[in-house]
């Protein structure tokens, strides 16, 4: 698995200093394809600020109109972030936790996506329906909520 294999989407980003602050984090790890779906704001002066020195990543990232279950088909594992815990009625499948994900992305040879939802609200049930794999990254009880770009590092 090349990490130019891994494709991060964000679904309806609401916070554009965010969607820098992710490509900036993307070019870090050596990742390429920035994916937006239906983003609730335009890439202005804010992203290119936060971005720093991976504007290229916001230059040729991909804004599409579809929803999550449209990109169904063009990945061969889709991993979607909760902060639920898995096992409660609103999650269909176990989470697991960041560092148990590494060995099930090197053994897909294809491309995946790893998927964040919105700030707000995060990934809705039928967003979670078709990931094949949810991540949850441990927080504190009394404060779960992570802003979108610290999720995402």
């Amino acid at each position: 698995m090349s990490s130019t294999n891994i494709h991060v989407i964000l679904v309806e980003p609401e916070v554009e200093e965010n969607i820098g602050f992710i490509a900036r984090l993307m070019k870090n790890f050596s990742l390429e394809k920035l994916i937006l779906l239906k983003p609730k704001v335009d890439i202005g002066s804010k992203a290119m600020v936060t971005a720093m020195h991976a504007t290229d990543v916001l230059s040729g990232l991909e804004m599409l109109g579809l929803d999550l279950a449209d990109l169904r088909h063009d990945y061969s594992l889709i991993v979607g972030t909760t902060a639920k815990e898995g096992g409660t009625e609103d999650l269909l499948r176990r989470t697991i936790f960041p560092w148990e994900i590494s060995k099930s992305i090197s053994e897909v040879e294809d491309e995946v996506a790893l998927v964040f939802g919105r700030e707000s609200t995060g990934l809705t049930r039928e967003e979670l329906e078709v990931c094949d794999l949810l991540i949850r990254i441990p927080t504190s009880e009394n404060y779960p909520s992570l802003n979108l770009s610290h999720a995402a590092a």
